[in-house]
């Protein structure tokens, strides 16, 4: 049996790991969404011709390895450290997407992913997460959902009513959240597993994770196929980690800092990360990558 300093250890390094394999999915996946056909967005054909395409299949099962890596991590740690640290895929996406498309990042996209990332970090230190052994209330589970169930379903309605950055900005947030649900999921259906082996199919939470997962995967392909990678992949790095320290906290009883002290910095921490976002989208490098993107398809 681990120790719960080794085994945080191998669930930190775990989820870097993790955000690292995450970043190479999301370049390949990226550049093959975007060819594409525009119709295709938010149908299964879009998967459908995706299969089709090398880049996406390599992307696949970089980030199959992901989410292997992801699992065990979370199964070892809590939600509300494993999570925040997939953030770090920003820092290895964002540089590779502009080099293979031929730009460079400029200081301030380089600014705005440290300030996402620093932001995510400052949280986590201060929080200092730690998990509970108390049992998941279904009762907390079903108010989630109710929660989650309408920022998806406007995501899937209104998006592709919306042109650009709106439209790919509001895909962004569907599968931020729909990953952040994903996530607690994974972490619900891998203890049953340890607990119970194969009976745990019986149990709701393994088939709730399969129909969250293909949700999450059509969410975010089209949104990869919808713009540029520095709109989409910071809202969905900030929103999967945030989503899924409220459930945690929520449902799984997950413990975080809230002394005074602690919650003005986590407040910061807050504001560091917004303000990262902001850089981001409103950046030259990204509108300059959405009008040819746009250019290139008409």
């Amino acid at each position: 049996m681990l120790t719960r300093p080794v085994s945080l250890g191998i669930a930190t390094a775990l989820a870097v790991i993790a955000g690292a394999t995450f970043a190479g999915a999301s370049v390949l996946q990226q550049r093959a969404a975007r060819g594409a056909p525009p119709a295709d967005a938010l149908r299964p054909r879009l998967i459908l011709d995706l299969l089709h395409r090398r880049d996406w299949l390599a992307g696949s099962g970089a980030g199959a390895a992901g989410f292997g890596f992801q699992a065990v991590a979370l199964y070892l740690g809590p939600i509300t450290l494993v999570q925040p640290l997939i953030i770090t895929e920003l820092l290895f996406a964002l540089p590779v997407s502009a080099r293979l498309a031929g730009r460079r990042l400029s200081p301030r996209e380089w600014l705005g992913a440290s300030l996402v990332v620093g932001g995510l970090a400052g949280f986590l230190i201060t929080a200092a997460p730690s998990q509970s052994t108390r049992p998941l209330d279904t009762g907390r589970w079903l108010l989630v959902m109710a929660a989650v169930v309408p920022i998806v379903g406007a995501a899937l309605l209104l998006a592709p009513h919306r042109p650009g950055l709106t439209r790919t900005s509001m895909l962004a947030v569907g599968t931020g959240v729909t990953f952040g649900v994903m996530a607690t999921l994974t972490k619900a259906a891998g203890t049953l597993f340890a607990e119970r082996g194969v009976v745990a199919v019986t149990n709701w939470q393994p088939w709730a994770l399969a129909v969250v997962a293909c949700t999450g995967v059509l969410l975010s392909q089209s949104a990869f196929q919808a713009g540029p990678l520095a709109v989409s992949l910071p809202l969905i790095d900030v929103l999967i980690p945030l989503s899924a320290s409220v459930i945690a906290v929520t449902a799984f009883h997950e413990r975080i800092g809230h002394t005074d002290v602690d919650i003005p910095v986590e407040l910061f921490a807050g504001a560091a990360v917004i303000a990262g976002i902001a850089l981001l989208d409103t950046s030259p490098l990204v509108r300059r990558a959405q009008r040819s993107d746009a250019g290139a398809m008409q």
